[in-house]
């Protein structure tokens, strides 16, 4: 599981970064083609002479989507109708073994918008429209897929509730009901202590989510104190110069506004080089903080099926609720 920052962590990136071409860095905030696919969402090479290892990052909600068999759980907005954090943590628990036995490291995964329309194709993602049981739920999910070892990577921040349209909306929101709403859920996972924040792909308050600093930079590092990283959902990354000044340290691999455009624009004088070094000390901190550059970490855990089988089984009759009026109380529709 992962662990608190150890002694001499800062040190260590320290040192990396200083050995760390800027072509190494970039290369970490771009992600690549993976040499060996496991049919997972994304890929982002490693600096082998430096003994940074690559990262597979998976999609999964419901079960890790790869090229091989894995658990399909119940719909995560079934699992919020057994009201029951508990039995979200040991569904989390299943995410994350069966993803580090898969061989990815990082899961995009709970996601922790509310559900604001019927018609949203992402709903059976997320887990419903009560702010305060999504941000309960989500946090659980955070905790058990990192209880085994595995980074969470909590989605969409923020306001991502439909489908037309989801690239190119603008979500505005006032700040109170924003925040007492659909915010707190992805609070909630900063607090469990997630280890990153992937964004939506529309605008927010007429900017980009991945180029929106009262978001990415006042409201989760600064308000909430997250220091984990934060990466683009698919090509949801806009810009370059906007998206690394904002905050938006790792774009979503497959995308075209990092990498060499990166490279270019500090050569440029658009975007210093300790932008790029900030972003990346935050993603080499999280895998420090997971183990992720340990040479000697512990092996993968072998998937367990049967586990995995009987926690969906549990799941899904607990979620599959009927409510009865005992009391009589009387019903206002």
């Amino acid at each position: 599981p992962a662990e608190a920052p150890r002694a001499g962590s800062a040190a260590r990136i320290d040192a990396l970064l200083e050995r760390l071409t800027l072509d190494e860095k970039t290369a970490l905030l771009h992600g690549a083609r993976d040499p060996a696919p496991l049919g997972q969402a994304g890929y982002v090479p490693g600096v082998a002479r430096l003994g940074i290892p690559p990262l597979r990052l998976a999609d999964g909600p419901a079960g890790v989507r790869v090229a091989r068999p894995a658990t399909a759980l119940p719909a995560p907005v079934l699992l919020a109708s057994a009201f029951d954090p508990a039995l979200a943590r040991e569904y989390g628990r299943v995410l994350g073994r069966e993803g580090r036995a898969l061989g990815c490291d990082v899961l995009l995964a709970p996601m922790a918008n509310l559900i604001r329309t019927p018609y949203s194709g992402r709903n059976a993602d997320t887990f419903a429209e009560d702010p305060k049981l999504t941000a309960d739920l989500v946090a659980e999910v955070v905790r058990g897929i990192q209880d085994e070892g595995m980074v969470a990577a909590v989605k969409y921040f923020a306001l991502h509730q439909q489908e037309h349209g989801r690239e190119t909306v603008d979500a505005t929101v006032a700040e109170q009901p924003l925040r007492e709403t659909e915010l707190r859920g992805f609070e909630a996972a900063v607090a469990a202590g997630a280890g990153a924040v992937a964004t939506s792909s529309h605008k927010i308050g007429g900017r980009w989510a991945s180029e929106n600093g009262e978001l990415l930079d006042d409201v989760l590092r600064t308000g909430w104190g997250f220091d984990g990283w934060v990466v683009s959902d698919r090509h949801a990354t806009r810009s370059t110069v906007a998206a690394i000044t904002a905050g938006l340290d790792m774009e979503m691999p497959g995308g075209t506004h990092y990498g060499a455009a990166l490279r270019q624009a500090v050569h440029g004088g658009t975007v210093t080089e300790p932008a790029v070094d900030l972003a990346v000390r935050r993603v080499l901190s999280t895998m420090d903080r997971f183990g992720l550059l340990d040479v000697r970490r512990a092996a993968r855990p072998a998937r367990n099926p049967a586990a995995g089988a009987r926690t969906a089984r549990r799941a899904a009759a607990a979620g599959a609720v009927l409510l009865r009026n005992e009391r009589g109380t009387c019903l206002l529709y």
